[in-house]
């Protein structure tokens, strides 16, 4: 059954956007955005009111921002009220938003330009680069957050040399999805990993790199990058369908209950076929979408708008 949207309600969280701006709704009502500002801004969605802001990058010469293209925030599965992000740089950033504490998480294998949450205290971060010298691999690292200091417990090296984007399955096999891609930018990888052991299951080889999200079904990987979101097998890796749009970046987000995803764009797609069976109210510029927790959609665009799409139950 195709969802319908009931209504679409849009707001501006800032007046002076910066960049690719990243979101992910931590309840029904309330979102965090990460811009590249170096700002995390934790937003009440009705009515509309900024919560509470933080700068969470880090700075050189007292005021220059650093490690601050954000990307990849996820909200904790058992604290909502805490959330990481990605800098494209030198760290991810912590940020509890009840106590204010922003932690940084540094590898020593450069870049993280993926996170995911890996059970309650453990974050997957997703390092590399698309450096111009010979690249070496690059892995996930899994970090213990509770303590003093971050530490780093366990790593695997995966092919490619950057990991763009990493996932961490709820569907009961509990397994790790990372898409890792080549320094030529023209060829990528999904591994797929147990998630307790993180012993590879399955490699698939693809013909793209430079990932921005990768989730999956219980029969499908969903890969987004430059225009297109694509589905592959997660049996064995065949691409199901490849749904092209104009736009520089594409983004989705995915509702299980209704197998369907919304793209970036505000068109409604069958994860099953691929097939466009709604289009929505357009979020001009709209650089990341995401489910809510309880039904519906919200998203953020390049000019600091945040979009909510309501459906009917």
């Amino acid at each position: 059954m195709t969802t319908t949207c009931r209504s679409f309600d849009q707001a501006r969280y800032i007046g002076n956007c910066q960049g690719y701006p990243c979101l992910a709704a931590v309840s029904q009502n309330e979102v965090i955005v990460g811009d590249w500002s170096g700002n995390l801004v934790r937003v009440r969605l009705s009515p509309f009111a900024v919560m509470k802001t933080v700068f969470a990058a880090g700075r050189i010469l007292g005021s220059t921002p650093v490690n601050n293209i954000f990307r990849s925030l996820s909200p904790a599965p058992d604290d909502p009220g805490r959330c990481a992000v990605a800098t494209s740089g030198a760290h991810a950033v912590v940020w509890d938003g009840e106590s204010g504490t922003v932690r940084h998480v540094a590898p020593e294998a450069g870049p993280v330009h993926s996170v995911a949450w890996l059970g309650s205290g453990h974050l997957l971060l997703g390092t590399g680069d698309y450096s111009l010298g010979a690249g070496a691999e690059k892995w996930p690292e899994v970090w213990h957050l509770d303590g003093d200091e971050p530490s780093c417990v366990e790593r695997v090296a995966l092919p490619g040399t950057c990991v763009d984007a990493i996932a961490v399955t709820e569907d009961g096999q509990r397994q790790i999805l990372a898409f890792s891609g080549l320094r030529s930018q023209d060829r990528g990888f999904v591994s797929v990993l147990n998630a307790a052991s993180l012993l590879p299951i399955s490699v698939f080889d693809l013909p793209f790199a430079m990932a921005g999200r990768v989730e999956c079904t219980e029969e499908l990987i969903l890969v987004s990058n430059a225009g297109a979101v694509r589905a592959i097998s997660r049996e064995d890796g065949g691409e199901k369908w490849c749904h092209e749009t104009v736009s520089e970046s594409t983004d989705f987000a995915y509702d299980a209950d209704s197998h369907q995803l919304l793209i970036s764009n505000c068109e409604l797609i069958s994860a099953g076929r691929g097939r466009v069976v709604a289009t929505w109210p357009v979020l001009d510029g709209c650089s990341c979408v995401r489910p809510r927790p309880e039904g519906g959609f919200v998203g953020v665009s390049k000019s600091g708008m945040i979009g909510v799409w309501d459906v009917e139950p």
